[in-house]
């Protein structure tokens, strides 16, 4: 029970070094006032909350498929024998503590634990970030994704106004 704690420890460091070295704000929307741009636009962005989800691993099945692995102590170990091997071949030297392999997979890495081709372990990835977009407020009174807004003759237009705002 101790060494899932120590485990559990590490694993919160490592989770709280990565925090601090990504600075993220809360979920929000920034806006720019109208005054400062030349057209009535509003830019709009995500920011990755500050929460942090639960770290899970998963281990590869042999059609190649990732499984979300609820204990990775037994991987651990396995890892850090599967290591020494490739270590020697590599000229560097060997992972001899989880918590070293615990930071090579948080930062990205995929480690052998292993013969099989398909016995591999990871940390599972997380989602990626939504993307910045900039929306405009239209003529026609509604409010589109600035890439959707079109020139009528009547102003400017969303999609569905288009018809209506061009004679």
């Amino acid at each position: 029970m101790t060494n899932q704690n120590q485990i559990q420890e590490e694993i919160n460091n490592i989770v709280q070094l990565l925090n601090t070295e990504d600075e993220t704000e809360s979920a929000t929307i920034k806006s720019t006032p109208a005054s400062e741009c030349h057209t009535r636009t509003r830019k709009s962005e995500y920011v990755q909350p500050e929460t942090t989800p639960a770290i899970q691993y998963e281990s590869m099945l042999s059609n190649g498929k990732w499984y979300d692995e609820p204990n990775i102590e037994k991987f651990l170990e396995r890892a850090i024998k599967m290591d020494a091997r490739y270590a020697k071949c590599q000229n560097r030297p060997a992972m001899t503590l989880a918590s070293e392999v615990l930071v090579k997979l948080a930062t990205g890495a995929e480690l052998r634990y292993d013969m099989d081709w398909y016995e591999n372990i990871r940390m599972t990835p997380t989602p990626p970030a939504l993307e910045v977009y900039e929306t405009k407020l239209c003529d026609c009174g509604h409010e589109v994704n600035k890439s959707l807004a079109m020139s009528a003759s009547l102003g400017s237009s969303c999609p569905d106004c288009y018809d209506r705002m061009s004679d």
